[in-house]
C-alpha cells in the first residue's frame, strides 16, 4: 500500500476550492521574521506567532500586533483553545492570552516537567497537551491541562523513554489520535502512550529517521515527518512511499497539514501539495515564495492556505499567481498592540525588496569554516547586511554583519561550536531579505 492510499484513509471528507485563485504575501505587514505557528479562532481571526516574540492577528481588514510578552520569551508554538484563548509555548514555559491579559505557566508555578514548551495540541475533549524539554536529569515530558488540573507524563511517573545519552526527555511534538493514544516526537524516535505503557519506534520499525520533526493525525492514522522524509503509521505499521518522498524538494519535514483529501507537506526547501494524483511542488525557484524553509501550513475556514516561512507569511488560493499585498504604515500608539490596515494596492512579488542578488556560501556541507558572499547593487551599496544563523528550532546561533561594499562583501565564520545538523540563515539589507539553509557535519 502506498502512502497516498494511507492519506486517503486519513481523510474524513473532501474539501474543494471556492475562492478566486491568488497568492498573497506581505513581509512588511505580517511578521517579518520566522513565523512559528498560524491558527484561526472561532471568530475567523487569523493569528500568527513569530519567533521574535510577537503575536499578530488579522481580521480580514487590519493587522494587530501584540508585543506584551516578557522580553526574551521566544515563541515556539501556538494554538487556540476551546474557549477561544490563544496559547503559546516558549522557552520559558507556556502562556495563555484571553484578549486582555496573559497568564503564565512554568516549572515553578505549575510543575511543568520541562522548562521549554516545544509544542501544543488540543484533544477532542478540549484538553491542552504540551511537549516539553529541558537540560538536566529527569527533565522533560508531556503535560496535560483541562483548564483546572494538570497531569504529567515523565520517565519517572509513566516510564516515558528518555534519551539514553543525556537521560532526559526532549519532547518536540505531541498529538492524540482517535483511539486516545498519545504520540510524541523526539530526536531519538517516535513515542506512543496507550494509557498504560509506552512504545518506542525507531528506524528498525520503519521510520525514515529517528529524528521526528512533524506529526499530523486523522482518525487512527498518523502522518510522521522526519529529517529524512515522511511516512504514515496505518494502525499496525509504517508505510513509506518512495514516489511521494521523491517529490519533496527537501527531505527535512517541517510541517504536515491534512485538509480533507489533500495533504500539504512543508520542508526545508519548499512545500508539496498532494490531492490524489494532482501533486505540485512550490519553491522559490518556481513560484513567488521568497523563502525555502516552510514552518507551518494552516487551512482556514475559507479554504485559504496560510504558509509560514522564515521570511514571513504567504496566503494561497489554488491555481493563481503570487502577489505582494502592501500595508499602510499608520498605527495606533497602544503599547500593547499596534493596528495596521491593509491597503488596496497589490504589487507583483519581486517588484520591490529585490535590490540585490541572493547570498552564496561555501563549502556546503560545513565542517569548520564557512564563507558567505553577498552581491551589492548600486542602490544598496551604502547599506550593511545582517546575517543570522538559526538551528532547526529557530534559535539564533550566530549573528554578524557584512560591511557595505561597492560590489561583493565576504565574511568567513567558524562554526566549530555548532552540532551536526541542518541550519538556516537569513541575510537582510535595507528592505531586501534572503534565506537559505546548509548542513553541518561532524
Amino acid at each position: 500500500m502506498k502512502i497516498i492510499s494511507c492519506i486517503l484513509l486519513l481523510c474524513a471528507f473532501c474539501t474543494g476550492y471556492g475562492q478566486t485563485p491568488e497568492w498573497i504575501s506581505d513581509t512588511t505587514g505580517l511578521p517579518k521574521y520566522r513565523v512559528r505557528s498560524i491558527a484561526q479562532d472561532k471568530n475567523g481571526v487569523i493569528w500568527m506567532a513569530s519567533s521574535s516574540n510577537i503575536l499578530t492577528s488579522f481580521d480580514g481588514t487590519k493587522f494587530t500586533e501584540y508585543n506584551s510578552l516578557p522580553a526574551n520569551t521566544a515563541i515556539i508554538d501556538m494554538l487556540i483553545d476551546a474557549k477561544n484563548n490563544v496559547w503559546v509555548g516558549t522557552f520559558a514555559g507556556a502562556a495563555k492570552f484571553d484578549g486582555d491579559k496573559w497568564i503564565y505557566y512554568n516549572r515553578q508555578n505549575s510543575g511543568l516537567p520541562g522548562d521549554t514548551v516545544n509544542a501544543l495540541s488540543l484533544d477532542s475533549a478540549g484538553r491542552i497537551w504540551m511537549a516539553t524539554g529541558g537540560a538536566g536529569a529527569n527533565r522533560g515530558g508531556i503535560a496535560r491541562f483541562d483548564g483546572k488540573n494538570w497531569k504529567f507524563f515523565t520517565g519517572q511517573n509513566s516510564g516515558m523513554p528518555a534519551d539514553n545519552d543525556v537521560h532526559y526527555v526532549d519532547a518536540l511534538k505531541v498529538v492524540t489520535d482517535a483511539s486516545g493514544n498519545v504520540w510524541v516526537a523526539t530526536y531519538y524516535g517516535l513515542l506512543r502512550y496507550n494509557g498504560s505503557s509506552w512504545t518506542h519506534f525507531k528506524t528498525n520499525d520503519g521510520l525514515p529517521s529517528n529524528s521526528i520533526t512533524a506529526l499530523a493525525v486523522a482518525g487512527k492514522n498518523v502522518a510522521v515527518g522526519t529529517s529524512a522524509g515522511i511516512t504514515v503509521f496505518n494502525g499496525s505499521k509504517f508505510v513509506t512511499d518512495a514516489e511521494v518522498n521523491n517529490l519533496l524538494p527537501g527531505k527535512y519535514i517541517s510541517s504536515i497539514t491534512i485538509d480533507g483529501s489533500e495533504l500539504w507537506i512543508g520542508t526545508n526547501k519548499g512545500v508539496v501539495h498532494i490531492n490524489g494524483n494532482d501533486r505540485k511542488t512550490f519553491t522559490p525557484g518556481n513560484s513567488g515564495l521568497t523563502a525555502e524553509f516552510i514552518t507551518v501550513v494552516m487551512v482556514d475556514s475559507y479554504e485559504r492556505k496560510w504558509i509560514g516561512t522564515i521570511d514571513g507569511v504567504f496566503n494561497y488560493r489554488a491555481g493563481g499567481t503570487f502577489l505582494y499585498a502592501a500595508k499602510d504604515t499608520t498605527s495606533n500608539t497602544d503599547t500593547t498592540s499596534n493596528t495596521d490596515t491593509v491597503s488596496t494596492h497589490i504589487h507583483e512579488l519581486g517588484s520591490k525588496n529585490n535590490t540585490q542578488t541572493g547570498p552564496s556560501l561555501y563549502p556546503n556541507p560545513v565542517q569548520s569554516d564557512v564563507t558567505f558572499l553577498i552581491n551589492f547593487t548600486e542602490e544598496n551599496q551604502s547599506l550593511p547586511a545582517q546575517l543570522i544563523i538559526y538551528n532547526s528550532l529557530g534559535v539564533a546561533q550566530v549573528q554578524t554583519s557584512f560591511a557595505a561594499a561597492s560590489e561583493i562583501s565576504k565574511t568567513k565564520i567558524n562554526l566549530q561550536s555548532l552540532n551536526a545538523g541542518v541550519y538556516f540563515y537569513e541575510v537582510h539589507s535595507g528592505d531586501a531579505r534572503y534565506t537559505g539553509s546548509f548542513s553541518v557535519i561532524r
